[in-house]
């Protein structure tokens, strides 16, 4: 289930808010009492825990694609954790875009929408980081999209099917174990997005 958040827009998590809010709170205040020394402690430790765990999702790397995968026009299953999405019997690929005679026009409106800043926020800047084409039906994307004051990084994968004519989709958080429904929410800007192409 969804947390929603009204810094969700600015990317902002709950918790990183709360640790900022506490931090500059307690800096006001005197420091003489063992309390706000206290609270500043836990939450400078907090910052620098989501500091540290940004600085790994963007230095961890992404594994690629296995071969058996996209021979089979399918994307590695989910590894269990909730802040990951993948087209499936619980999620319809996503449709050509209506304009797109094939795949490479497909591709071509897919990085547009999402390199162009066509996604709503605050999904609309990603980093092409790997594209690959396999044959003439379909094409192997891989976008990074880097979102929040801690910049975790959030990688998609797509997988285009000429012959279905869809767009296979898998979204997944680098490291940790809740987004926020970031990912799901990506997907459906992504969906959106290309309905309107």
């Amino acid at each position: 289930m969804a947390v929603s958040s009204p810094l969700r827009p600015l990317g902002v998590s709950s918790m990183t808010l709360v640790a900022i809010v506490a931090f500059a709170a307690t800096s006001a205040l005197s420091r003489r009492s063992t309390a706000i020394r206290g609270i500043r402690t836990v939450s400078a430790l907090q910052l620098a825990s989501f500091a540290c765990l940004s600085a790994y999702s963007n230095l961890g790397a992404w594994p690629a694609p296995s071969e058996a995968h996209l021979a089979a026009r399918e994307l590695a299953p989910l590894d269990g954790r909730p802040c990951c999405i993948r087209s499936g019997p619980s999620h319809a690929p996503i449709p050509f875009p209506r304009g797109a005679r094939g795949v490479d026009t497909a591709r071509a409106l897919v990085r547009d929408a999402i390199l162009g800043g066509r996604l709503r926020a605050p999904h609309n800047s990603a980093r092409l980081l790997r594209e690959r084409v396999l044959d003439e039906r379909y094409a192997h994307a891989h976008y990074a999209f880097r979102i929040g004051l801690f910049r975790f990084v959030d990688d998609v994968e797509l997988l285009f099917d000429g012959s279905k004519r869809v767009i296979h989709f898998r979204s997944a958080l680098r490291v940790g174990q809740g987004d926020m429904g970031a990912n799901a929410d990506r997907i459906a800007a992504l969906r959106a997005a290309l309905a309107a192409a």
